[in-house]
């Protein structure tokens, strides 16, 4: 199995993403661990693909407001 473009461009966004200070239930930033899952979650269908674009999407949004907040 080979890595494709996007998979490629999704891992070295997980690996640019950096933890805040919060510590939730023993995790720290879990909106940061989160957002790494969803990089790396494959699609089974094209439309899983697309909502996983939007839960991406979201997760970005919430991972500003935590980081951005410290």
């Amino acid at each position: 199995m080979y890595a494709t473009r996007a998979s490629i461009i999704n891992w070295i966004k997980m690996t640019e993403i950096r933890d805040c200070v919060k510590l939730i239930d023993g995790i720290k930033c879990p909106c940061a661990d989160k957002l790494r899952r969803l990089y790396l979650t494959k699609p089974r269908r094209n439309q899983s693909e697309l909502r996983i674009k939007r839960h991406i999407e979201i997760g970005e949004k919430e991972y500003c407001k935590c980081y951005n907040k410290n």
